[in-house]
């Protein structure tokens, strides 16, 4: 969809009550052939911003017949996102207003990406139970790399954000001994990659900075290090309830995980056996799971990942997505 000039963008933002908000944001940039109309036998609604006009007309206009598929992706739970000062001013309002149309009726069919997810819908809302699509990437035919037993290298690959406290594995890393470094793979604005990059120097090459990949080789690029580090504190609903993409690459890249007390995280990967839990959310509580952690016990982890490696792909979700829109779901 094109966007709309910045200023107005702006304007809209900071002044218009939600509902010509989201028209002028949103509505205005939807295709005229959509908005006359057409006739699918199924719509993917992807994104919460099209809520307002698929329920008031959208549904009517694309789909004809009680049988046609309505589906609604919905990620992560709407009301929880956003962190910083600027979304809770500008955008956390708006957020919740969109959210007040997720439960309608109009559709057949939901998804969310954890099972924690799914239940603040169904808690908040009191709509029908979603369908958890996890996030995987497709299968990637991997072996485990060699541990090296003077070394356990770390990596964590993302998007900055001062949500996810990436500052804390930095201080965690200045907490161990010589045995640990730290790869940081980021995606992100460039200021928040600098004031990493100025927080860590103290500590020299014992945590690198390394290029960001294409998201399809991204297994291929972390399979040369041991442990993916995802120590996300609970500071909002959906980082609580994560059960992130980085956690499925990480499977694809045979790699051990070492996670916090993220209850989705834990209980998914609890007959895996390739994470480690830390107790706490202190750089200190995470220094000292990872101080404990041997060699033997990476081998173990990696060789977990590399057995759950198939399960955990596209393929398996794949297949319960496409179940959703043959209304089979």
């Amino acid at each position: 969809m094109p966007d709309q000039p910045r200023l107005l963008r702006i304007a809209a933002n900071l002044f218009a009550p939600h509902r010509l908000r989201n028209r002028i944001l949103v509505e205005w940039t939807i295709p005229r052939s959509l908005r006359r109309g057409a006739d699918y036998d199924a719509v993917v609604v992807n994104e919460v911003e099209l809520l307002p006009w698929f329920t008031r007309r959208g549904a009517g206009r694309l789909t004809s017949g009680r049988t046609a598929i309505r589906h609604l992706d919905l990620h992560e739970f709407v009301p929880g996102q956003g962190y910083g000062l600027q979304s809770r001013l500008i955008h956390r309002s708006y957020r919740r207003w969109l959210s007040r149309f997720v439960a309608s009726p109009v559709f057949t069919s939901r998804s969310v990406v954890s099972p924690g997810v799914g239940r603040l819908y169904r808690r908040f809302f009191s709509m029908p139970a979603a369908t958890v699509v996890l996030s995987c990437p497709d299968h990637v035919e991997l072996e485990p790399s060699e541990v090296d037993p003077e070394r356990i290298s770390l990596v964590h690959h993302g998007a900055v954000s001062a949500a996810r406290a990436l500052p804390l594995l930095i201080e965690a890393v200045g907490l161990l001994d010589r045995r640990f470094v730290l790869h940081l793979m980021l995606l992100g604005a460039p200021e928040r990659v600098a004031a990493l990059r100025r927080l860590a120097a103290p500590l020299g090459d014992r945590v690198r900075f390394i290029d960001p990949v294409d998201v399809r080789d991204i297994a291929r690029r972390i399979n040369v290090f041991d442990l993916e580090v995802i120590f996300f504190p609970p500071v909002t609903a959906n980082l609580r309830h994560t059960l992130p993409n980085k956690l499925f690459e990480a499977v694809q890249g045979r790699l051990g995980v070492v996670i916090g007390e993220s209850p989705d995280m834990r209980a998914l990967t609890a007959e895996v056996g390739n994470t480690v839990v830390v107790p706490g959310w202190s750089a200190a509580d995470l220094a000292g799971t990872l101080g404990a952690i041997t060699t033997d016990d990476v081998r173990r982890m990696k060789a977990a990942s590399h057995a759950a490696a198939r399960h955990f792909s596209a393929s398996t979700e794949r297949s319960r997505f496409l179940a959703l829109l043959r209304g089979d779901g």
